[in-house]
């Protein structure tokens, strides 16, 4: 079967870790590489609707394809930020799988390779709403 994994998480929670180790062979649409240059990480927040609106296209695009596992690897903190991804997936007859990663945010604010300061990281937990269904894994102890 066809599936789909939203992953959700603050960052430094280890959404790509948690792909890379769980979901090696999928495609991964994330606004993450819309910033990526050269293999530089620059993030233009005035950019971020264009880099969303680009990872929604490439999920889109995906699945439309046809290719087999497709993971979704944003910060889903609201669930209003992935509905259209639940929406699209359905379209397309993929089943869906919402991954919710958690970590405390000093933890993941030490450790996330973005350099999102650690005040940026507690406001997203902070926002953090609940999905009815959602497996959730601690990744505490993840690499």
């Amino acid at each position: 079967m066809k599936t789909v994994v939203i992953l959700r998480g603050i960052s430094g929670s280890g959404k790509s870790t948690y792909t890379a180790k769980n979901h090696p062979t999928a495609f991964v649409a994330s606004a993450d590489n819309f910033f990526m240059q050269d293999g530089v990480y620059n993030f233009n927040p005035a950019k971020l609707g264009a880099a969303h609106a680009r990872c929604a296209a490439a999920f889109e695009y995906a699945l439309k394809h046809g290719d087999d596992e497709v993971v979704v690897d944003n910060t889903n903190t609201k669930l209003w930020e992935f509905k259209g991804y639940l929406d699209i997936a359905a379209k397309y007859g993929y089943d869906v799988k919402v991954v919710r990663l958690v970590v405390d945010p000093k933890i993941a604010a030490a450790r996330n390779t973005h350099g999102v300061p650690a005040a940026k990281v507690q406001q997203m937990q902070d926002r953090f709403q609940d999905f009815e269904g959602e497996t959730v894994v601690d990744t505490t102890s993840a690499a």
